[in-house]
């Protein structure tokens, strides 16, 4: 069968009709005639497999299931999820916003500073995308350049020595963080790994005298735990936050809550632009790193709380003129909407990961606030996530 592209959907899946039906299919461009095959009719849409060769720079493209949009070109991914953002904001939104959105680009290639990888005897690679199916790969687009000389001697290690299980490697700043998992001599992980490693881990087991990685953002220096919440792309996240202290400098805040703060980061920086600041998280080993960040850092204005975020609002009484949430993909809990709603600060910033849910939170939020700003940073690339983020004022 062959049909012409119309547009895409929101995992960048491209959209044909067929028999009266919208077929979404993988790896093609607006525009395109394209051969394709159903693979899945559902009684409303269906699931095509494009035919046609895939072209993209990466032999593993398709396999691994890490990229999604990797066969557009970088300005036609960042058009793409512009109109992705904007088409949900406007249908399942009631905000009256014509502004344009904007998005801040970042280095298409080369950026994740964080990857786990599997292992299965002598291999090393990625699951292929919804199974456990092992895909090896030579090199992979998205992970730094320094992570290539972790993952060869990753490599020269499991070729003559059997047991590892997984390996996930993490790079801040130059320091390599090295954490490993299954059967393996201690002494014999510490001679091998120890020369490049600045934080060695196996099965839990400190190998390093350092435990953590440090990074300075914005003159503020933060340690970074092996299981810590940090996002991946380090262009990505200075982008996000400049976005985020942009709008809280010409905001008049005294107090802010900072929630799903995770190892306290936007917190501390917070901290020079409000009276107090309350970060709270859920994660009890994540706030120990935001308290030893901010003791690193010697500030003293910022309260951090290990809790569930509907519970800590709760039972916390402090009046905030200014909420920063960053929630996780499912997005905000109704007990929590339904306590900003409550409570009505003055100003709401909402840091998604996830316009679906974005779009719900906002507008359960509509009847008492206004959409100011929206700006998506491409926290992402080659996927077809987006980080977007939103500043909501209280209507008079």
């Amino acid at each position: 069968m062959k049909g012409e592209v119309l547009g895409y959907d929101h995992f960048g899946r491209g959209i044909v009709k067929w028999n009266g039906k919208v077929v979404f299919v993988p790896y093609c461009k607006k525009g395109e005639i394209i051969s394709f095959a159903i693979v899945d009719e559902k009684r409303q849409y269906a699931i095509g497999e494009n035919l046609e060769k895939k072209r993209s720079m990466c032999p593993f493209y398709s396999l691994c299931g890490g990229c999604q949009i990797l066969h557009l070109s970088y300005p036609e991914q960042l058009l793409f999820k512009q109109e992705k953002v904007k088409n949900i904001l406007k249908r399942y939104t009631k905000y009256d916003y014509e502004k344009e959105i904007p998005i801040l680009s970042t280095e298409p290639f080369f950026y994740r500073n964080k990857v786990v990888l599997h292992i299965e005897e002598d291999r090393l690679g990625f699951y292929q995308e919804e199974s456990q199916k092992l895909v090896p790969f030579a090199q992979c687009l998205l992970l730094k350049k320094e992570m290539q000389e972790a993952i060869l001697k990753l490599r020269e290690y499991i070729q003559t020595r059997k047991g590892l299980e997984e390996a996930m490697i993490r790079i801040l700043d130059g320091q390599v963080m090295l954490v490993l998992k299954g059967k393996a001599d201690v002494e014999e992980i510490r001679s091998f790994f120890l020369p490049f490693c600045y934080v060695l881990f196996l099965n839990g087991q400190a190998l390093t005298k350092e435990k953590k990685l440090k990074t300075t953002i914005f003159d503020t220096t933060f340690l970074v735990s092996k299981d810590a919440f940090f996002q991946v792309n380090d262009l990505g996240l200075r982008k996000i936050y400049q976005v985020v202290l942009d709008w809280v400098k010409s905001l008049s805040c005294t107090v802010a809550f900072d929630l799903y703060c995770g190892t306290g980061t936007l917190s501390l920086l917070l901290a020079s632009y409000a009276q107090k600041v309350y970060g709270v998280e859920l994660s009890e080993e994540a706030i120990l790193d935001a308290k030893e960040n901010q003791g690193q850092n010697r500030i003293s204005n910022v309260s951090f709380f290990a809790s569930d975020v509907g519970h800590f609002l709760q039972r916390n009484k402090a009046t905030p003129d200014l909420i920063v949430v960053d929630p996780p993909r499912a997005g905000l809990a109704k007990n929590v909407r339904r306590d900003i709603k409550k409570r009505r600060p003055a100003y709401l910033i909402y840091v998604s990961c996830d316009p679906m849910t974005l779009a719900r939170d906002i507008e359960d939020l509509r009847e008492f606030y206004l959409l100011e700003d929206v700006i998506m940073v491409d926290e992402f690339p080659n996927t077809y996530h987006v980080e977007c983020l939103c500043l909501l004022k209280r209507k008079e």
